[in-house]
């Protein structure tokens, strides 16, 4: 089923502005898969600022009602509960 998941994805990252919301997206999903695995207070720290980020970015381009419908939106969405998920305590850090 995921086969092909990674290889797709970093088309999709590789293909996204520089300054979208897909890739501000994956890139805030993948340092919350590598704070999982390495610990490092700093890979944190970095995930949550990316996290952050990310959502001032889809807040912006959900008062768009247009990009709000696009699939871009859809998959943002999904790769934000993927962070939820593999994350879900962000602000613990800075307690």
């Amino acid at each position: 089923m995921f086969g092909d998941y990674f290889s797709w994805l970093t088309q999709l990252y590789s293909t996204a502005p520089s300054d979208g919301l897909v890739r501000a997206a994956v890139e805030a999903v993948g340092l919350s898969a590598l704070s999982n695995v390495s610990w490092a207070p700093d890979v944190q720290i970095k995930s949550s600022e990316q996290y952050s980020k990310t959502l001032g970015v889809l807040n912006f381009v959900l008062e768009d009602s247009e990009r709000a419908k696009s699939d871009d939106t859809l998959l943002v969405i999904t790769l934000l509960i993927l962070f939820e998920v593999g994350f879900p305590e962000p602000c613990l850090l800075f307690t």
